[in-house]
């Protein structure tokens, strides 16, 4: 799909996005291969391939299997990617996840720089702190300071994990839309349980997940039980999935309140999902988020559940 020029808020959701002409506004892009070759306020993109040839005035926060940068950010870059190649001037920060990193000459990080990466290279510049956690790390280029810790070697085959998180991770978003769509209802009413007390809904989920695990391990003791077990460990696997597109959500709704941006409900589940899914890739921690996620998101649902929610709950 070819986007032409516009001069206010603009999602995009197809398999194919270019943008060709000036948008002066934020864009929020999701599909499978995603170009932007015209100057933009801000954006948050998330695709397979992702091409940004063109000047970014503020912030860009993306993920994607490829990525290739080759224009001035003047904000912030955080992106999370399968391989990810740079040579642009960004103005303050950058956080960077993913398998193969390299920021090419040319390359320029005002301030500081955080990267999270099986293999990284640098042969740019960085005014501040160069961060670095990889498996392999070549620094050709130069930095105020540089932090290296090594991250040891795993075994699994991570190009096939890779390929398989893209697919999920652009399956699920989708899967979102599509529910916030047909479900608006519940996304709200999961929204305002959320928001009343999180720490409670919490422990709630988390709670509810061992109780659910350890019911369903005794029933199937029984023999006589296993379909029951069956039957609630799939509810559980449900519960999961819905969670992190609950939680993504609410986290969107809360962002664009507080940079004080009126959108879609569909733009805000999709700001709220690129940042929970780069959450979930930063290293030692990402598992924390992730964790909390699924209890919050459980939680909610069950609270959703047990006092009812009305169909005719409309998404703003």
């Amino acid at each position: 799909m070819m986007v032409q020029g516009a001069t206010s808020l603009r999602m995009y959701s197809d398999e194919s996005i270019t943008i060709d002409s000036p948008v002066d506004d934020d864009i929020f892009a999701a599909g499978s291969v995603v170009n932007i070759n015209a100057p933009v306020d801000s954006a948050i993109v998330a695709g397979g391939v992702v091409n940004v040839n063109a000047p970014v005035s503020g912030d860009l926060i993306l993920a994607g299997g490829q990525v290739v940068l080759r224009s001035d950010i003047g904000g912030k870059l955080v992106a999370a990617g399968s391989r990810i190649n740079i040579s642009s001037r960004i103005q303050r920060n950058a956080v960077l996840m993913g398998e193969d990193i390299s920021m090419l000459p040319g390359t320029v990080v005002g301030r500081d720089a955080l990267i999270g990466a099986k293999r990284f290279s640098n042969q740019g510049s960085i005014n501040g702190t160069l961060t670095v956690a990889a498996e392999e790390f070549e620094n050709n280029g130069t930095a105020g300071r540089v932090e290296f810790q090594k991250i040891e070697g795993r075994r699994e085959d991570t190009a096939f994990m890779s390929f398989f998180h893209l697919l999920s991770t652009i399956g699920f978003l989708l899967l979102g839309l599509i529910g916030l769509r047909v479900f608006p209802w519940l996304f709200r009413a999961s929204e305002a349980k959320m928001l009343r007390d999180p720490a409670i809904e919490t422990l709630v989920g988390l709670l509810a997940i061992i109780v659910c695990v350890i019911l369903a391990v005794i029933l199937a003791i029984t023999v006589v039980g296993i379909p029951i077990a069956i039957m609630l460990l799939l509810l559980l696997a449900v519960g999961i999935m819905l969670s992190g597109l609950l939680v993504s959500f609410t986290l969107g709704r809360r962002v664009m309140a507080l940079l004080r941006s009126g959108t879609g409900s569909s733009v805000s589940f999709t700001v709220g999902y690129v940042i929970l899914n780069i959450l979930f890739l930063l290293p030692y921690i990402g598992w924390i988020f992730m964790l909390i996620s699924v209890c919050l998101g459980i939680g909610a649902l069950l609270y959703v559940v047990r006092d009812g929610a009305s169909p005719q709950l409309t998404t703003a």
